[in-house]
Formats: C-alpha cells, structure tokens, sequence
C-alpha cells in the first residue's frame, strides 16, 4: 500500500511542476527545467520503489517462511499438583472426542508479524506473534478467546521452530486473565 502511494503522488507532484514550469510562458528555460524535475523526482520514485521491493522479498525471505496452516499433533496440558518427573500431560484424548478443528493458520502480515487463528476445547482463539528478529525461529504473543458471551479470556504464546524439523513448530501457551492458571504447549506439523 505505501508503494501505490508514493507512486501516486510522485506521479502528481512531477506533472504539477511539469504544468507550472511548461505552461507559463514568462519563465525561460522553464521547458528544460520542468523536464528535469520530472526526470529526477521520477528517478528518485524509481529507486525509492526498487528499496521497498527489495526490503519487502528480504521480509519474507526471513521472516515469512512459518505462514501456512498446521495439524495439531498433540497438546499438553499441566498437571496441577504434579509429583512426577514432568509437570505435563496430553489432553489429545479430550481432543479426540471432542470436534475441535486440528488445523491451526499462521498469516505473514509483514514486519515479522503472524495473524494466528486455532480452535480449543474453550473456543476459537485469534492471537498476535511476533518473531524474534535476531532470530526468526523463535517468537512472542498473545491470543484471546474469541467469545462474546464469555468475560475476556487472554493469554500468551511462546513460540519456537524445532531445529530438527523446520516444519514442526512448539506453540507454549500460558493464560493471563482470568484465571491465569491454564499452561502448557502443542506441538504443530505444516500440512500447507
């Protein structure tokens, strides 16, 4: 969008100068100098273009490359008095009878921003994550509940890329309000 609109104005602003210096007639030498704002203002808009594709495909390339959508492969859940070498559990089975979508969309939406959209027992959850940018593999968020009937239900995301298979992410999920007790994480296979 930023592209169309430099375009658009330096367009404009070089056939105004090129009206002004052309069309009046008491200016001499005004032919000549309206054709070379043209030309440097449009030289300016040409290079300023060519910076925002390359800065926009480097984006992309470094950032943009976990967009798709993923199959939930199992969620954790905590155990709250837990007493055993680890403090998590699945709940794959509670997911497995219940009809919760499995498929969980990572949107690029620029800027090392993800648009997240997945389904829980609780609910859809829309959620926001930004990756880390010394190091893409790695990211922050938070999600919300997206629940009208229900009183606001907002937590975090903590989101790594598994070193050994870069199409698996790990999805740590932590509630904030309003009972700031739900943890734990899943763990998600790109499927497109």
């Amino acid at each position: 969008m930023n592209i169309l609109g430099y375009t658009l104005g330096t367009i404009l602003f070089a056939l105004l100068i090129a009206i002004i210096f052309c069309a009046n007639p008491g200016v001499k030498a005004a032919p000549d100098l309206g054709i070379d704002v043209c030309v440097s203002l449009l030289t300016g808009f040409g290079l300023l273009l060519l910076l925002e594709c390359r800065d926009y495909r480097r984006d992309i390339r470094e950032y943009g490359q976990l967009a798709g959508v993923y199959r939930r492969e199992d969620i954790y859940g905590v155990i709250p008095k837990a007493d055993s070498e680890t403090k998590y559990i699945s709940m794959k089975e509670a997911y497995n009878e219940n009809p919760v979508p499995p498929e969980v969309t990572f949107r690029y939406l620029g800027g090392r921003q993800y648009s997240v959209e997945a389904d829980y027992l609780e609910g859809k959850v829309n959620a926001t994550v930004f990756l880390n940018e010394t190091n893409p593999e790695e990211g922050v968020g938070t999600y919300q509940y997206d629940l009208p009937e229900r009183k606001m239900d907002i937590g975090r995301y903590l989101l790594k890329v598994d070193q050994n298979n870069p199409g698996r992410l790990i999805l740590f999920h932590e509630n904030l309000i309003p009972s700031g007790l739900a943890q734990g994480y899943e763990v998600l296979v790109k499927i497109k």
